[in-house]
């Protein structure tokens, strides 16, 4: 042992001696584990274990590496490598005595041995009965199968129970009232995450958290309609607001109610803001009322409805509160145009080559061929 190296046997050093081991008919006489800081297996240095002879105990250490090397075929990789397959530990036999090292600990193991003393001069012992070898190497045989049973059967009953679980918190991840609870649940299985005894489950685990979590886009990033058609795609209530702005064009982004990148529940909505444009005089809003009233009403085309609010013997507007109310009517042209169409055809009883050359004419009505067209196609619907 190296001059540097700090010593075990400090301030936090617990050992806990143990009497006669009942478990097994041919097991240690006493026992001594020392621990670093608290008492519990991670911080367990070494247990030192005192047997009736050399032999039983050189037994004993062949179990346990029959043992572990069982634990290392058959479960590992598996949900049961957490509780019975961690650090590998180092098997010693002196005298009678085994210790088993935690390899945490393994460059102790001169400063370990030499605690060993401390029990070999407490202890005096003779051997409580002779037995054969092959009386031992039966017992330990046996020992070992029965060990075996054991684990198996709580292995079957951890990945039933583990299956159980993961159903339960399905249900759970349903009625989730935060992300954080949601997440909660999804990350308190990702030491599973490779075990394929449960995989079908943690898939179907995975499955109902995105259905419930969403990862919240920038937004900004997209068009107002492809904004609304991801929203919609993904079945999510949204709000729609907009609001003037000097410096945001008309229909741009300016922000959403949930941070960019972040998680959210689906079940929950989210708001997204754009842009009015800068706000608009008193005689552009008037312009634009007057627009409404002479489209829900006339059923005027845009370049009709332009003239009417600059003409000197209509509204007399100037060109930009004109343009203004021109770019912020809710017009829907085809349907004016199919208005104006039928009352034509109907109560003026004109054909329908007519009617078109009516609708399309600067001197008529204005409409474009293709709003003309649409109005002629719908005369009879």
């Amino acid at each position: 042992m190296t001059s540097s190296k700090s010593s075990l046997l400090s301030k936090d050093t617990i050992i806990t001696e143990e009497g006669e081991d009942t478990k097994f008919k041919h097991s240690f006489i006493e026992c001594a584990n020392i621990y670093k800081g608290e008492e519990s297996e991670e911080n367990r240095i070494v247990s030192i274990s005192l047997y009736d002879t050399k032999e039983h105990a050189e037994h004993k250490k062949e179990y346990f590496e029959k043992y572990n090397k069982y634990l290392e075929e058959k479960y590992k990789d598996t949900i049961m490598e957490e509780m019975y397959i961690g650090d590998d530990a180092e098997f010693i036999i002196i005298d009678n005595y085994f210790l088993n090292i935690s390899n945490k600990y393994s460059d102790h193991k001169e400063e370990i041995i030499k605690m060993l003393k401390k029990y070999k001069d407490k202890y005096e012992y003779k051997p409580k009965d002779k037995i054969s070898t092959m009386e031992l190497d039966k017992y330990w045989d046996n020992q070992l199968e029965n060990t075996k049973k054991e684990i198996d059967s709580g292995y079957e009953q951890r990945v039933e129970e583990l299956k159980k679980q993961i159903k339960e918190d399905i249900n759970k991840l349903k009625d989730c009232s935060t992300v954080t609870e949601c997440r909660d649940i999804l990350e308190s299985y990702q030491s599973y995450e490779n075990y394929k005894e449960i995989s079908e489950e943690l898939k179907q685990l995975k499955e109902e958290y995105n259905k419930n979590v969403i990862i919240i886009p920038d937004f900004s990033t997209m068009s107002k309609q492809d904004a609304i058609n991801w929203l919609t795609e993904r079945e999510m209530k949204y709000y729609i607001e907009e609001e003037y702005s000097d410096t945001i064009p008309e229909n741009r982004f300016i922000k959403q109610s949930e941070k960019a990148n972040s998680e959210d529940l689906k079940k929950y909505s989210i708001t997204l803001t754009y842009s009015k444009g800068r706000k608009p005089t008193q005689s552009e809003l008037n312009a634009l009322n007057k627009a409404q009233s002479y489209s829900d009403h006339q059923y005027m085309s845009k370049n009709r409805l332009y003239q009417q609010l600059i003409s000197s013997y209509g509204e007399g507007f100037s060109a930009e509160e004109a343009q203004y109310a021109i770019d912020h009517v809710k017009a829907d042209w085809n349907y004016n145009a199919l208005q104006k169409g039928k009352s034509y055809y109907t109560r003026q009883n004109m054909s329908k080559s007519r009617v078109y050359q009516q609708l399309v004419s600067p001197y008529g009505e204005n409409f474009t061929p293709e709003q003309a067209q649409y109005a002629v196609d719908h005369l009879d619907d």
